[in-house]
Formats: C-alpha cells, sequence, structure tokens
C-alpha cells in the first residue's frame, strides 16, 4: 500500500526542467533528478530529525493534485493530476468543486478513490488479453511521481525491526522510506484522463519489516525503463536499498479511500 508521499512540487520539476533546456544538457530524468537533489541538499537532516514536521516539506494523499512526468508528443511532459482513479462501483457522481489539499487543490468527488495498482495483478491482465480495470492504463498510458520519500504504515502483527517482536495495532508507526543520502525517487504509475494511481508490488528488504506491499519505486537511473517496453522487469524491487525514517505516532494521518494493493 501507498498512501502517503512528499512529492516535489510543479514548479520545482519545471524550475530544473527549464535550467537543464537552457544548459542545453542532456539526460532526461537522470539530469532532472541530479538538479532536484541539489536543490534539496539539506532533507536529509529534515529526515533523520522528524519530531518537527514544520520542516519537512508538505505532504501529499489521495485525492491531492501531485505533478507526474509522462511522455507526450514523445517528449517528457511535466503534469499536475489528481491522485486516485474513481472506483467503478459505489460512485454517485464526478467531482463536485474544490478542495484545499496541503499539496494543492483537489477535486472533492462523492466515489472512492482507487489509489494504488497491484502491478503483479495489472500485468497478469495486459499477459492474458487486457482486460480488467489497469491492462489499457499500464499498457499505453504509464508515468512516474517524483518524490522526496514515501511512507508505509506499520501493520499489526509486522515485526518491530529493533527486537523481533511484534508491535500491538495500538503501537503502529508511520514510517517514512527515502533512498540514502535522500535524493529523488521516482515512483511507477498509470494515469487515465486527470488522475493517476501508484503501481504497487512486493515488499523488499527494507520495507517487507513494517508493510507487505510497497510502491514501485524508482531510482533516477532506471526511471526512464517505465516509460518504455520493458517496464514488466521494474516490479521487483529486491536491489533497490532504501533507509527508513520512523515518524512519530502523533504526526502520521492515515489515508482514506481504497488502496488496489
Amino acid at each position: 500500500m501507498c498512501g502517503r508521499v512528499v512529492p516535489f512540487t510543479t514548479e520545482e520539476l519545471e524550475d530544473a526542467a527549464e535550467q537543464i533546456r537552457a544548459q542545453g544538457a542532456g539526460g532526461g530524468i537522470t539530469a532532472l533528478a541530479e538538479l532536484l537533489d541539489a536543490r534539496d541538499g539539506a532533507l536529509d537532516g529534515a529526515l533523520d530529525d522528524t519530531r518537527d514536521s514544520r520542516r519537512l516539506p508538505p505532504d501529499a494523499r489521495p485525492g491531492s493534485a501531485v505533478p507526474v512526468l509522462l511522455v507526450s508528443d514523445g517528449r517528457l511532459a511535466i503534469v499536475e493530476k489528481v491522485w486516485g482513479y474513481l472506483a467503478p462501483w459505489g460512485t454517485r457522481g464526478d467531482a463536485t468543486g474544490a478542495v484545499a489539499g496541503r499539496a494543492g487543490t483537489r477535486p472533492a468527488t462523492r466515489g472512492r478513490l482507487i489509489f494504488n495498482m497491484r502491478i503483479e495483478r495489472a500485468l497478469d491482465a495486459l499477459t492474458a488479453g487486457g482486460g480488467g480495470m489497469w491492462a489499457d492504463s499500464l499498457a499505453r498510458r504509464r508515468c512516474l511521481v517524483p518524490v522526496r520519500m514515501f511512507y508505509e504504515t506499520r501493520r499489526a502483527g509486522a515485526r518491530n525491526g529493533g527486537d523481533g517482536g511484534r508491535r500491538p495495532p495500538a503501537a503502529a508507526r508511520h514510517v517514512a522510506f527515502a533512498l540514502p543520502g535522500g535524493g529523488a525517487l521516482f515512483l511507477a504509475g498509470v494515469y487515465q484522463d486527470e488522475r493517476f494511481s501508484i503501481a504497487t508490488t512486493a515488499p523488499n528488504a527494507d520495507v517487507a519489516p513494517v508493510h507487505d506491499r510497497m510502491p514501485v519505486a524508482l531510482a533516477p537511473r532506471e526511471a526512464n525503463a517505465w516509460l518504455g517496453p520493458g517496464f514488466g522487469r521494474l516490479a521487483d524491487r529486491s536491489a533497490l536499498k532504501l533507509v527508513a525514517h520512523p515518524e512519530p505516532d502523533h504526526l502520521g494521518r492515515v489515508a482514506r479511500g481504497h488502496n488496489g494493493g
């Protein structure tokens, strides 16, 4: 499950992209990540001291407007989309106005949001002929969500890595995951019209002590592959190294909606 991230803003992404264009530099996503990292050098210190949430950049949750990267007319484009597909069941209407969120303005909906896509099921559906909710988006409309970190909530019964014991449900903790030393991380996603959903997969060794799912999180050097023909191999995140930053319980909030995995 992935229901909370700390994204880069549209302004930050556009400023970095403009700098790349002005310098006539190539490198695509890797060059973009390097510029974002240079502007964000103090983030790792903020992650290490989560006692004061004001030191952390604003986060985003399902329903928030978040900038994503996608290919448009053969070029990489920065586009704001709303996190969460509208569920095909139980929906009584479309957007009915705007609600202010921490990461920007977001449409209000009367239906449930599906903010995660299980990559294994979507790949199976695509291989079987394209049925189901996700196959067409996965085949034709993949995107990347540039973030500083993502959060997982420790599930009841998950091992408390320090002593190997079990944590009771009341002691659930929110844990942020980032690249070692900080830096831009790219979450694999899919989109349809103005909405997107984040792909999830089996957890790697760093996330497994906290949760039984994790986003398909990509280092800058491998992010381009999600937008190309070999995207399926990225479902395996076992080789990605992440660092966990536990958050004090009183700072965490639970995302509302429906996660597809």
